[in-house]
């Protein structure tokens, strides 16, 4: 599975923080049930925008080495019987 694009988690986490405004004005549930929802979707919200700024701008794999393809490989065999 490919992994996502580092932009669309940090935008993912931008709207998760107008989420956690719409929780918060919920108005049919106490106080501290809004606070405590709004809080744990902005954590959400933050995380996945750290995810995503670590992954743009953090360390680059190293590329993979050249991998020899079956034909020089058989080709490689071949000669070194040869000898």
């Amino acid at each position: 599975m490919q992994q996502p694009n580092p932009w669309i988690l940090f935008m993912g986490g931008l709207m998760l923080f107008q989420v956690a405004a719409m929780v918060y004005g919920i108005k049919a549930a106490p106080e501290w049930a809004k606070l405590l929802g709004a809080l744990i979707v902005a954590a959400c919200g933050v995380l996945s925008m750290l995810i995503g700024l670590k992954r743009q701008f953090g360390k680059k794999p190293e590329p993979p080495k050249k991998v020899q393809l079956k034909r020089e490989r058989n080709a490689t065999r071949s000669s070194s019987d040869l000898n």
